[in-house]
């Protein structure tokens, strides 16, 4: 599976994984050993808690064990979770799963989808909030859509992308009745299209030169598209601070004035990464 299909999965799944290593570690002394206070052996299965957007209070701390990935790009092969998660608080998180697996359509990119099957062959077509634009003033329209299908479908080599699957099934990815409108058509049918399009590329990162090298150690913000935007990333110690986008044309994010949300790496002395936010993390953003 690509590293950027599992994000908000994994940022679901490692708060409430944190949360409740938090909760178990009580005990007044902690000699507790096997007693009554004593932690409980974590659940197989991940508990999860959905709340609407007005309930996510601002605050907290998020600990996650990785290493920080020198390739900030999610579609590189060289990529990991890591650069998804990283990616997920500054660029576009168009599509996201419920628990359940039902396909969320965010409105604040994807204003519109349709999907129709005609002779055999799928057609999706996608219709850009008009108000997209990526942080340069770039408007997200079509050939976005078509910038990251072939930077991925491996008809150029050059492109050290992480997985053709499903983008080499794509035929074409046309411009439709405007800018606005991708329509992309499939040989056959994909019933598992949406991965594809969850987030996309600017296109200018979408050149072999861009794509493969422009996000190593690199987060290019200007590219970037969603409710915050990085406020400074540190090379040296890794630390990653996120701030509100201003040039954000969707909901408002949930934010504590004055505080920032940041990213640090794993170090060789240290047995974890920790984020601390004021903000909830990318999968529980409002859209």
């Amino acid at each position: 599976m690509r590293a950027r299909l599992a994000m908000s999965v994994a940022l679901i799944a490692a708060v409430s994984v944190a949360a409740t290593a938090c909760q178990s570690s009580g005990g007044s002394d902690g000699s507790d050993g096997g007693g009554k206070n004593a932690p409980k052996a974590a659940s197989a299965a991940v508990d999860y808690n959905p709340q609407p957007y007005e309930n996510i209070k601002d605050g907290g701390t998020y600990t996650t064990v990785g290493t920080f990935d020198d390739q900030g790009n999610p579609f590189n092969v060289n990529a990991t979770l890591t650069a998804s998660r990283v990616w997920g608080w500054y660029n576009a998180d168009a599509i996201t799963y419920s628990p359940t697996g039902d396909v969320q359509y965010n409105k604040d990119y994807y204003s519109d989808v349709k999907v129709t099957v005609d002779g055999g062959n799928q057609k999706v077509v996608l219709t850009i909030n008009p108000k997209a634009a990526f942080n340069d003033g770039t408007p997200i329209d079509w050939r976005a859509i078509e910038a990251t299908w072939k930077a991925n479908n491996g008809s150029d080599k050059e492109f050290a992308a992480s997985s053709t699957d499903g983008y080499d099934q794509i035929t074409s990815v046309a411009k439709g009745r405007d800018a606005k409108e991708a329509v992309i058509t499939f040989k056959g049918v994909n019933a598992s299209w949406s991965t594809l399009f969850t987030t996309f590329l600017h296109p200018e990162a979408a050149t072999v030169g861009n794509f493969n090298k422009a996000y190593v150690k690199k987060a290019h913000p200007e590219w970037g598209a969603g409710p915050y935007t990085v406020g400074k990333w540190d090379t040296h110690s890794g630390n990653i601070t996120f701030v509100r986008n201003p040039k954000w044309w969707g909901g408002r994010a949930s934010w504590t004035s004055g505080c920032t949300s940041t990213w640090s790496p794993r170090r060789a002395s240290t047995p974890s990464r920790t984020a601390s936010w004021t903000t909830p993390p990318p999968s529980t953003r409002r859209a």
